[in-house]
């Protein structure tokens, strides 16, 4: 996954987050545990069955922009998976 930032007249930030990390078991029994302390009960099984379908996307697809933005002062935000 990729974080692109750029700004106008400012230095550009790029991050880099492995994949695995947010398509993993321990990203999905985190998101699970987060989701049921707010009141939302979301079984580990589904959890674990959307990281798949999303990591499949990706795969299948290897210039998935999940996010970008364009502001009218020239900021410039790309979240790549």
């Amino acid at each position: 996954m990729r974080i692109v930032v750029k700004n106008d007249g400012h230095k550009n930030i790029v991050l880099r987050i492995p994949t695995g990390f947010l398509t993993g078991n321990l990203s999905a029994l985190l998101v699970c545990r987060i989701l049921r302390k707010k009141g939302v009960y979301i079984p580990f099984r589904h959890m674990r069955f959307l990281m798949n379908a999303i990591n499949k996307y990706r795969r299948r697809h290897k210039d998935w922009n999940l996010v970008e933005i364009n502001s009218s002062d020239g900021d410039y935000i790309q979240v790549k998976i």
